[in-house]
């Protein structure tokens, strides 16, 4: 049985769609490791943070057939969960306004300077105390 414990030090949002809601994520880990990731936005962010927790679970399981106690058994534990839990739904929450001002803005030149500012921007979801 493999036991491991990881600690994640930020999420960082590379790139969202406007039209489509979709998400290109890179997970950094305490130990120098990162993770991209791909995700679409949706309107219960706690859900749409339990399915990112999730997806790291399972890529960072190692499937080590040597050991000797429980083959095949890996277990991944995420030191700082609740602490994401609370603070990653609130910003993926402020993305959100942002994506429906962007939406419901009538006048071109502000659609085109928030479309802009929007597609290029990058913006942390969470970043833990230690750093």
């Amino acid at each position: 049985m493999q036991v491991k414990n990881l600690e994640v030090t930020s999420i960082v949002l590379n790139q969202v769609d406007s039209k489509t809601h979709k998400l290109s994520l890179q997970i950094q880990f305490s130990d120098g490791s990162s993770l991209p990731m791909n995700m679409t936005l949706e309107d219960n962010f706690d859900q749409l943070i339990e399915k990112i927790l999730k997806q790291i679970k399972v890529s960072k399981k190692e499937n080590n057939e040597e050991d000797e106690f429980l083959p095949g058994i890996s277990i991944v534990n995420i030191r700082n969960e609740e602490d994401i839990m609370e603070k990653a739904p609130k910003r993926l929450y402020m993305l959100d306004r942002r994506l429906d001002n962007l939406k419901h803005t009538k006048y071109y030149k502000d659609y085109m300077s928030m479309y802009s500012q929007i597609s290029t921007m990058k913006d942390v979801i969470y970043e833990s105390k230690q750093q």
